[in-house]
């Protein structure tokens, strides 16, 4: 399993397990197919990395937005879905996702298969 899906399966795992978890990231759950959903859960102890990228992107860009960002680039964050989430708050903030190409294909797919609206700044 590739590194971008190993962290989709820590991340949706830690979610679905922990009553309280680090970050609310249904999205990543919701992005696995039944299946997968299933099987996420033996990853959950393996999500302290992309936690911490993710715990660690939040902070640095709510600070970059204070002090008057307009732009925000993720380059090989595979399926984090900060940009998603976080759109809501910070819409006047452009957020671009670099990824190779079969991952945003990917991330598109399951995004659409999550009813999410597929994004276009991927």
């Amino acid at each position: 399993m590739n590194r971008f899906i190993s962290d989709l399966y820590s991340v949706a795992g830690h979610w679905a397990t922990t009553a309280c978890p680090v970050i609310n990231d249904r999205l990543s759950y919701d992005m696995l197919s039944a299946d997968e959903q299933r099987r996420c859960i033996r990853y959950a102890p393996r999500a302290v990395l992309p936690l911490a990228d993710s715990l660690f992107m939040s902070k640095a860009f709510t600070g970059a937005r204070y002090a008057g960002a307009r732009q925000m680039v993720m380059i090989h964050a595979g399926y984090e879905t900060f940009h998603i989430r976080s759109s809501l708050w910070y819409d006047r903030v452009q957020v671009f996702d670099i990824n190779p190409g079969a991952v945003l294909q990917d991330k598109q797919r399951r995004l659409s298969l999550a009813e999410k609206t597929p994004r276009t700044n991927i």
